[in-house]
């Protein structure tokens, strides 16, 4: 009797790291600069993790939540634009999804007991990283060492710092726009009253002198 052989090296699991096997989804890397979170060093392009010598890689949906929390720290991001933005607007499977990731992001942060509130649940609302988080950058250590001033800014800082402002414009963007349609809409039937107004007084100046 022939017996099926299931190839399973793709994945390979190890007591701290699940590593995924090189070459797979490249086109789909974050477009992201390393960031430092409570001496955790994040590298979304290419997903990995590092701390106290361990390394990890997250899944991309994971890695991707956390660069758009960080990018908008302080603010809060709903269920929704997570989904429509990570999940393809797939309501189904996004919303397990959203909550999958938010725990697996606590689960590794927490590890560090400064961290355990840092990604909060507004109820009803959604997620924000807490604005009291210092977010470092890769260089970090290597400024320090070299002891560069706070107030001189590096490549790897504005990087950071513009990835957030980005991504905020283009949030706040899509928020402009939507009570930009509002406004139109109300302005268009502030006329539309004003005009038939106007007709109606004309016709009752015109025929009842």
């Amino acid at each position: 009797m022939d017996t099926e052989i299931i190839d399973n090296s793709e994945i390979l699991y190890t007591k701290k790291q699940a590593v995924y096997k090189s070459g797979t989804r490249n086109s789909n890397r974050l477009n992201y600069p390393d960031f430092e979170i409570g001496g955790y060093l994040f590298c979304p392009r290419d997903r990995k993790v590092n701390h106290d010598g361990e390394e990890i890689i997250l899944a991309g949906k994971v890695m991707h939540t956390l660069c758009l929390l960080v990018s908008c720290q302080g603010e809060v991001i709903s269920h929704d634009y997570l989904i429509k933005k990570i999940w393809n607007d797939d309501y189904i499977i996004g919303k397990k999804g959203v909550s999958n990731a938010i725990w697996q992001l606590r689960k590794i942060l927490g590890k560090n007991k400064a961290l355990n509130n840092c990604i909060q649940t507004v109820p009803r609302k959604g997620y924000l990283l807490n604005d009291n988080i210092e977010i470092g950058t890769a260089e970090k250590s290597i400024n320090q060492r070299h002891r560069v001033p706070n107030n001189t800014p590096t490549s790897a800082h504005s990087k950071v710092k513009n990835f957030k402002l980005y991504n905020r414009g283009k949030i706040k963007k899509r928020l402009a726009n939507i009570n930009l349609s509002k406004l139109c809409k109300q302005l268009f039937t502030h006329l539309l009253m004003c005009w038939t107004t106007a007709i109606m007084i004309y016709i009752m100046l015109k025929f009842f002198p």
